[in-house]
């Protein structure tokens, strides 16, 4: 229960991020796993590098880490992106298939109430300094 309250809260957050595609959903995944990349915008705002960092990444699938770079090196940013000439970190997470539609029943809510106070932990190391107070 715990789990499907945390990620139905990762998904909200993550619904207007931008518009590269950061969440995708697998079958080889228990809940979630993650990649970290780095990637160069060139002058004509085309992504032309990517490379894995490891130290950040969770997911090992080649296959799925394959796609995911062709997909970054087949978008283009606007033409007059400030992002072009550079490179930037993003992280990408790879979800399990069953919670791509996964809906908390009404009757579970009553559940969630256990978390509406107390002292909580990210499990993602993009967060791992952050600390929730509820109270």
């Amino acid at each position: 229960m715990f789990k499907k309250c945390l990620l139905l809260i990762f998904f909200v957050s993550l619904s207007s991020y931008s518009q590269v595609q950061t969440v995708f959903f697998v079958e080889d995944v228990d809940t979630i796993e993650v990649i970290t990349v780095n990637f160069c915008v060139n002058d004509e705002a085309k992504i032309s590098e990517v490379n894995i960092i490891p130290e950040k990444s969770t997911y090992r699938n080649e296959i799925e880490i394959k796609k995911l770079i062709n997909y970054l090196k087949g978008i283009q940013y606007y033409p007059d992106s400030k992002l072009r000439n550079n490179c930037y970190d993003s992280t990408f997470d790879f979800v399990n298939k069953k919670y791509e539609n996964a809906k908390l029943g009404v009757s579970d809510y009553s559940k969630c109430r256990n978390f509406r106070t107390g002292n909580y932990l990210y499990d993602d190391f993009r967060f791992s300094d952050t600390k929730i107070k509820r109270g």
